[in-house]
């Protein structure tokens, strides 16, 4: 029996508070499973400080310590358990000193399962890169392993079209380099030539796009890939962005113009509440009408053609006179 009148240890009190139902325990109980606790949140650390050097290459002890938020003594036990267990692991000392992982080394392959590298297999084959580079992440996330031997995963990614076996664009090394680097491009798109300050690349509607700061415009703009004629480096100063993703994300739906649009449908109801952002929906005896907020692109009016004559357009006017010129001059091109 635990004297109940003996101090805890400190790992005791220390533990986090969301572990509420340890108060009903015993607090034999309760040190045991805080020790475990603690003993398995060491072993995920030292996962992600490896994981941490791999990606980093050479990093001093202070660094470590202070962006996993331990001592530095732990750092080096830390490592030298990394090293018992066979990672190649090395410290040095001085001014460039610190801890680094030999450049060949890879975490072995087990560490995922035949579906799970099927999964990885599938995502990596269809990312907008080149083949050199395909094989270079394939061989460091599965190393030794044949493609072709792989069975096939719960989940295979195609982002082609049905009409069409055309893979995806292929990004250029030159953006991609410019991402990582922070460096400023010059562009010719749309046969206009802009000085831009590339962020990111974003994947939607199965089209990629850059997602940069264009000093024209003075604000974040999306360029479609495949749209941009030529790409080269420029010598403008590089304007850091100061956004988290989420802030990001917020600021490009912001960049376009909004607008509410109310149709009435007796059948693409479900469609359109999946499709569209819902502001009111009214359901009558024969149909529904629906207002939604959509974003005012340039193909709203072809996006919303494509359910035919299964939707009507009650507002705003100019999107109903935009949909009949179109339509206009569809019936006219098939005029004899």
């Amino acid at each position: 029996m635990l004297n109940k009148n003996k101090k805890l240890p400190l790992i005791y009190n220390t533990l986090p508070n969301n572990l509420f139902f340890l108060n009903k325990c015993s607090k034999n109980i309760a040190i045991k499973f805080k020790l475990c606790y603690y003993k398995v949140m060491a072993n995920e650390l030292m996962m992600e400080m490896l994981l941490y050097l791999l990606n980093n290459g050479k990093t001093n002890t202070k660094t470590l310590a202070h962006h996993f938020d331990v001592s530095t003594k732990t750092i080096y036990r830390y490592g030298q358990k990394l090293s018992i267990a066979g990672v190649p692991i090395f410290s040095s000392s001085g001014r460039d000193g610190g801890l680094e992982i030999l450049s060949t080394f890879k975490l072995d392959k087990c560490y995922l399962t035949k579906n799970e590298r099927g999964l990885v297999t599938s995502f990596l084959d269809e990312l907008p890169l080149s083949n050199l580079q395909k094989d270079n992440l394939h061989q460091k996330l599965i190393p030794d392993v044949e493609i072709s031997s792989e069975l096939v995963p719960s989940l295979l990614i195609d982002n082609s079209v049905w009409q069409s076996n055309r893979k995806t664009c292929i990004i250029p090394d030159i953006i991609l380099n410019a991402i990582h680097a922070k460096t400023s491009l010059c562009i010719i798109y749309k046969g206009e030539e802009r000085i831009i300050f590339p962020y990111t690349i974003l994947y939607k509607s199965c089209n990629y796009y850059l997602v940069a700061y264009c000093t024209k415009r003075k604000d974040i703009r999306l360029f479609k890939i495949d749209r941009i004629e030529e790409v080269t480096t420029s010598n403008e100063e590089y304007k850091e962005l100061a956004l988290t993703r989420s802030e990001l994300t917020k600021k490009i739906q912001s960049s376009f113009e909004r607008v509410e649009i109310t149709l009435a449908t007796r059948t693409e109801r479900d469609n359109i509440i999946k499709n569209f952002e819902v502001i009111n929906l009214e359901n009558k005896k024969d149909e529904s009408i629906i207002k939604i907020n959509a974003l005012k692109t340039s193909d709203l009016a072809t996006s919303l053609l494509a359910y035919q004559d299964k939707i009507k357009i009650l507002s705003p006017t100019w999107l109903k006179d935009e949909i009949l010129n179109i339509c206009s001059n569809i019936k006219n091109s098939y005029a004899l």
